[in-house]
Order: structure tokens, then sequence, then C-alpha cells
């Protein structure tokens, strides 16, 4: 019995690394145009107003206190001048520094948040369609401020205060 369930273990593992896989190909204007339902331009530009991403729980201005009970991840990393809580569902949450301490204080609020969204590629048309005209490479959007950058079908979208996007702006080189 064993043995037959090695085997069509191991014949189901072959099976699916020898499947033939199929690579679609698509135009330039179809990749930039190109998103899954739960990130269209329309709930983008939805989700951003409200100070959060798509697909990420923690929004700016939300407590470490109250984004830690919310969102499963963990503290401990600083990136430049900022604490960085690094959530299981691949978003980011950034803090300010809280003296020498690798963890915001309790009452510490969510200053940006950064997600990258695999497959799905903005450009500067859609985001210029969007918010308009950008203020130093960041989108306005009611009073946040949008980052994004895309490179190979992949999209890193960055949402939060001026501030603290424009220091994250110098950074990432959006």
């Amino acid at each position: 019995m064993a043995k037959m369930k090695y085997t069509f273990g191991f014949l189901l593992c072959n099976f699916l690394l020898m499947a033939p896989i199929s690579l679609a190909t698509t135009t330039q204007a179809q990749a930039s145009t190109y998103k899954t339902k739960s990130t269209t331009t329309t709930s983008l530009e939805h989700f951003t107003k409200k100070g959060t991403l798509p697909n990420t729980k923690g929004s700016i201005n939300m407590t470490y206190k109250t984004l830690k009970k919310k969102v499963p991840g963990y503290s401990g990393i600083t990136e430049g001048n900022f604490i960085v809580y690094q959530a299981k569902d691949g978003a980011t949450y950034i803090f300010k520094p809280n003296g020498n301490k690798s963890t915001p204080n309790a009452s510490a609020k969510v200053q940006a948040i950064n997600k990258v969204y695999f497959k799905e590629a903005y450009t500067k048309q859609d985001m210029q369609n969007l918010y308009g005209d950008p203020l130093d490479n960041l989108y306005k959007t009611s009073k946040y401020y949008v980052g994004f950058s895309s490179y190979y079908g992949n999209t890193t979208l960055s949402v939060g205060n001026f501030k603290t996007m424009q220091t994250i702006a110098d950074i990432s080189n959006y």
C-alpha cells in the first residue's frame, strides 16, 4: 500500500511537471491594460482614496496595535528612517522610527503601505488617467499619494502621506 501511494504521488508529480505549459503572448496594448478583477483601475482608485491598497487589510493611520491584531506578520526590520512591518499577505507597512527600537510603539500609525502585484502591469498613462499629472513622480488621491513602478509585467504600488512617499520615491526610484 505504501509503495502504491509513492508510485501514484511520483506519477502525479511527473505529470504535473511534464504537462505542456501554454504561454500566452500579448501585445503591448494588452499588457498595459491586463489586470485581475481584484485590482482593476477603478478599484485601485477606490482603495487608494481610502489610504489602503487592494488585497491588504491595513490602512494609513491605523495604529501598530490594531494592525498587528488584524494582519498577521512580523516587525523588526528597519529600512532607512523607517520601521517596516511585513505582513504575511505580502504587504509592507511603514512606520516612523521609534528611537533605537526595531518595532513601533503600540500607538504608532501606519505612514505608508507597499505591495507587489504579480502579473499586473500598470503604465504611467494608467496612473495619469486615474489621478492626473504626477507631482515628483507621485500621484495624488484624496489626501494620500500613490507611487508605482512596473517591471517584467509586475507592479509595485505604494500609498501614503506626501512626506513619507517622497522618501520612498527617492529610495525606490519611482
